[in-house]
């Protein structure tokens, strides 16, 4: 059995549909889990077996996915990897979202020092529609994984080094050039009203500061250009040099840790080597085989009687015996009760200590004739049809024309509307059909005489409230219905009065009851309301 894709539970279908009604859903947690795979993953309320729950989770909405990221913890045990859920926080508390299995392809989890530690990330891909805002519910904790924080960081150091040269670079040509880059011409700087005192001791005329002013702008949205360039959307808490320098400064013994770890990592030889060596290692067969060894060892109350066993004891037991040297040859003589062909249940006294081998041997014989009259009980009534092969799954079972059993046409959802019948179904039918028949036209005073009609086929609410030829009560099973109450399932009645007038009752296996109605005027109907 291998991961099969998740499986969505009852508790996330309705979180679903509270996500879809508020607009928001909040996930919680990813949890791990070493459970055997359970016959129905719907029905789960959580994991078979949990081992761990991850909150430190990393959110991506994309292309109408919902992409969740996380790092298995570091714990002091190894593990299989099989069970693997989604918890979701609703109004009701935490629910399993949805649930996997992989069966006998669990992964083994090392979780020892040196080459055997096994570092694993779960990716986790979600489709949920209509909802628009899907958070987790830590949003405190940025999940950042150790090779992006190091490409970030290395992209961030190169961009302040470049930033660094470039504005360095430009602020030094532009002090070098003398060519008047700016387009001052003799009119803006007056030079026909210059003084000829000394420039020390001249005062800065308007004009003069004017000129200033605007090469101090141009330098000034230059400067403010360049670093726009360099921070690129940043963060309001890393748009500085300052504030990435002390981010660098403040995860600089996680980051010393995390180049110390990666330096004791196995190399590819030395992981390969040791995910082949099988006396480390053990199959799920050996691991089942020696639990079940476990389970069943024993010890002996009668131990000082065995341990005075000796060889001379031994020798002595076998000059007792034939000269063949075994009881090979040995024969007993007893009133055998087996039969070829029984025809009837014998009653065998229970064995007890002390007996002669000829009483357990008529015992015996007497058992094996009772397994012999089982044998033609089974393979001649009723049970013979379940020898060696297994009825269809989820049918209900009656006796076919043989007398014997088998699986009949009706399935056990189709079974399961019956759930709450109290009396016969045709004779409710039959009480509904004279009761409409007896109610009196709103309009015109008028009793309505109805037909009824059981619809199987495939169809929509619009197609039946519209087409069906009145007057007629027309009965149906969601499973036929396309635009059925969302999630729910049940029976659908339909009255269609007249040629402009229909509606609609669902009656739900939940006990819940919607209505709809057909407008004549517009040929729509008016979608199922909760009554």
């Amino acid at each position: 059995m291998a991961w099969t894709g998740f499986v969505l539970t009852v508790d996330g279908r309705n979180a679903l549909n509270q996500a879809q009604v508020s607009n928001t859903m909040n996930i919680k947690s990813i949890v791990v889990g070493d459970g055997n795979a359970p016959g129905n993953f719907s029905t789960l309320k959580g994991l078979v077996h949990q081992l761990f729950e991850i909150t430190n989770l990393k959110i991506d909405l994309m292309d109408g996915k919902c992409i969740l990221t996380a790092d298995f913890p570091k714990v002091d045990y190894d593990y299989y990897y099989r069970e693997l859920g989604v918890i979701v926080t609703t109004d009701d508390g935490d629910k399993l979202y949805v649930y996997d299995n992989c069966g006998d392809d669990a992964q083994h989890i090392v979780c020892s020092t040196g080459v055997e530690s096994t570092q694993k990330r779960i990716r986790i891909s979600l489709y949920i529609t209509d909802v628009a805002d899907i958070t987790v519910s830590n949003p405190s904790i940025l999940y950042v994984g150790y090779d992006d924080y190091e490409q970030t960081v290395g992209r961030l150091e190169e961009a302040i080094d470049a930033a660094k040269e470039e504005a360095a670079g430009a602020l030094e040509a532009h002090a070098q050039d003398t060519g008047n880059p700016h387009k001052v011409s003799r009119e803006q700087l007056q030079v026909d009203k210059t003084d000829n005192t000394a420039d020390i001791d001249k005062p800065v005329s308007a004009p003069q500061q004017a000129a200033l002013d605007g090469l101090y702008e141009q330098l000034a949205a230059y400067t403010r250009q360049e670093i726009a360039n360099l921070i690129n959307g940043a963060p309001s808490n890393l748009d500085t040099l300052k504030e990435v320098s002390d981010a660098i400064a403040a995860h600089k013994t996680i980051m010393d840790a995390l180049d110390a770890a990666i330096g004791k990592k196995a190399s590819a030889a030395e992981f390969d080597s040791h995910t082949k060596d099988t006396t480390k290692h053990i199959t799920p067969t050996e691991r089942t085989n020696w639990n079940d060894a476990n389970t069943k060892k024993h010890t002996h109350g009668n131990k000082s009687v065995l341990d005075g066993i000796t060889s001379t004891l031994i020798s002595g037991w076998s000059a007792k015996m034939e000269k063949t040297g075994d009881s090979a040859n040995n024969t007993v003589t007893f009133s055998s009760g087996d039969a070829t062909n029984p025809t009837g249940w014998a009653d065998i006294g229970v064995v007890a200590s002390g007996e002669k081998h000829s009483s357990l041997w008529r015992k015996f014989s007497l058992a094996v004739k009772n397994i012999r009259y089982l044998y033609n009980l089974l393979t001649s009534g009723a049970l013979s049809t379940l020898l060696g092969t297994n009825l269809t799954a989820n049918r209900a079972v009656v006796a076919n024309g043989n007398g014997k059993l088998a699986a009949a046409g009706v399935t056990a959802t189709e079974l399961g509307y019956l759930a709450g019948v109290k009396s016969k179904v045709q004779d409710q039918l039959n009480e509904l059909n004279t009761g409409i028949e007896n109610m009196s036209d709103s309009l015109g005073g008028h009793k309505v005489g109805f037909t009824t009609q059981c619809y199987t086929a495939s169809t929509t609410m619009t197609t039946l409230l519209k087409n069906l030829t009145a007057p007629i009560m027309c009965l149906l099973s969601t499973e036929n219905v396309s635009d059925k109450p969302t999630g729910k399932y049940g029976t659908i009645v339909i009255f269609k009065y007249s040629a402009s007038r229909a509606g609609a009752i669902c009656l739900c296996t939940d006990g819940t009851m919607f209505v709809n109605n057909w407008n004549a005027s517009t040929s729509a109907v008016t979608g199922w309301m909760e009554k």
